[in-house]
């Protein structure tokens, strides 16, 4: 199910789960993290409150609520999809494909970045089953026939 956010609002919460260590996490951090102002971090933690994303008390640390997390863990993992498919699929640099995936996580639905995950569990699979197969080759050119 996409959520139904703004792509800025979006990448505040994923980048409040990604620094969030248990303990809450500082405006100043997701500023710099975000490389925006304090005050843009102000406006966007109001947003994420008002729809009960996260907690915070005034001068304080962010926290996620449940709900939040939850959703976070969702956008973290679309991200985490297009970013392998980026890199391991297509051959993109890892900066290039951290920026791509965050562009592109925006736009897709869950049905196609899961047909993505699809994709991308069945090429390891074949790229698994490909080094198998050489090993064995090579072990049968260099006469090995049992591993012991």
């Amino acid at each position: 199910m996409k959520i139904e956010m703004t792509p800025s609002i979006e990448d505040y919460l994923e980048t409040i789960y990604r620094l969030d260590k248990g303990n809450g996490v500082r405006s100043i951090d997701v500023s710099k993290a975000m490389c925006v102002s304090k005050p843009s971090v102000n406006r966007a933690i109001k947003t994420l409150i008002g729809h009960n994303y996260v907690t915070q008390i005034p001068y304080q640390d962010i926290f996620l609520t449940d709900k939040g997390r939850k959703i976070a863990q969702e956008l973290n993992m679309r991200y985490s999809i297009l970013k392998g498919f980026l890199i391991h699929i297509l051959g993109v640099d890892a900066d290039r494909a951290e920026i791509e995936a965050n562009y592109m996580e925006h736009g897709m639905s869950n049905d196609t970045i899961e047909k993505i995950g699809d994709l991308i569990r069945e090429y390891s699979m074949r790229e698994s089953e490909e080094r198998v197969k050489e090993a064995q080759s090579e072990a049968i050119e260099k006469g090995i026939t049992k591993i012991e």
